[in-house]
């Protein structure tokens, strides 16, 4: 039992309400971290429910919140945003600004992200960035700015976004500024073959969430073995051996490390394409066909309504079909991939 599940007992034992509430929400936060997320989900809500009834504005708030986390977590995007929205409204309604008001907010940010309603995230993101008194949730926002503009190609405008939020501290003593920062930077030296910079960025990263966040580390090990497979076949191409040989057990430790990550929805969908790219070394240890992987990766995002890595599992796809002499599939692959990307702006 943890720490948190000993909370959540005492205060049942004592009838503490208010007590109750507040370890059901740390440990709903801790089992979600783990991958636990329906365990983590009933306790949110069961925290919420004793908000409503009994708590205050702060203590619905920080339930909202971290309920509004627990579903983006699991790739819930629409329930979440939801949720978030209508917290966000009532926020507004009662008067209030507060900084609860901000993270719900960034949230919301992060769902019309996976979503790919993009203009929707960029609009949420600058509602909080430039106010000053929202420092924590402004270098969050920020970080969600210089996503879109990663995958919009808006290089210039992610670097000083990345920057700012750099020489502003990261959010020190916050790990999920740290990690996310960094996967926002891996993504981005993965689009520019800035290989050394983005090896640098996911090993940063996961230090922080490895065994304490399996959303933030799943997706950690999804760019970081991208770029490792990307180095590999570059290197190869080149003849630089020791590079490529270095990108090869650089690879074999991420995929290690996501066979340890454990979780539903859109934590398992990081996994499988961390697992899809590991077989685009074509390693001696790994059996498997790319079609299938890439085919199971892309499912899985549309069956979650994540636009983005479905065009982008779309694209490794086709070049999966097209290296097995499949050039009419690989042609509709690579159709479907534009298509999205169009929609996206991407």
């Amino acid at each position: 039992m943890t720490q948190a599940e000993r909370a959540v007992c005492l205060a049942a034992d004592e009838g503490d309400l208010a007590a109750r509430g507040l370890a059901l929400n740390a440990s709903g936060v801790a089992r979600t971290a783990v991958g636990r997320i329906e365990d983590g989900e009933r306790d949110l809500r069961e925290a919420l429910d004793l908000a409503r009834a009994h708590g205050s504005i702060e203590d619905i708030a920080r339930a909202t919140m971290n309920l509004g986390y627990t579903l983006l977590s699991s790739g819930r995007d629409e329930e979440a945003l939801a949720l978030i929205e209508t917290a966000i409204a009532d926020n507004e309604a009662l008067g209030f600004d507060l900084r609860r008001g901000a993270l719900n907010r960034i949230n919301a940010g992060e769902a019309l992200f996976a979503l790919g309603r993009w203009d929707e995230a960029i609009a949420q993101a600058e509602a909080v960035r430039n106010r000053i008194e929202f420092r924590f949730a402004g270098r969050r926002a920020s970080i969600t700015r210089a996503r879109v503009a990663t995958a919009r190609g808006e290089d210039d405008l992610a670097a000083s976004l990345l920057s700012w939020v750099e020489a502003d501290g990261q959010g020190q003593g916050q790990p999920h500024i740290g990690a996310d920062w960094r996967l926002v930077v891996a993504e981005s030296a993965a689009w520019a073959g800035r290989y050394d910079e983005g090896r640098a960025a996911t090993a940063a990263g996961l230090e922080l969430v490895v065994g304490n966040d399996v959303w933030y580390a799943a997706r950690l090990c999804a760019v970081g073995l991208r770029l490792e497979a990307d180095r590999c076949i570059s290197a190869h191409a080149r003849r630089a051996r020791s590079e490529e040989a270095a990108a090869r057990q650089r690879a074999g430790e991420l995929v290690a490390t996501a066979a340890d990550v454990v979780g539903p929805g859109e934590i398992e969908a990081w996994v499988a394409q961390a697992r899809a790219e590991y077989l685009r070394l074509g390693a001696s240890d790994v059996s498997g066909s790319p079609v299938e992987a890439w085919t199971g990766v892309r499912e899985r995002w549309r069956f979650l309504r994540q636009p983005y890595p479905e065009a982008y599992s779309s694209l490794r796809l086709a070049e999966a079909e097209l290296a097995a002499g499949n050039r009419r599939s690989g042609a509709g692959e690579l159709a479907s991939a534009a298509a999205l990307a169009e929609q996206l702006d991407a």
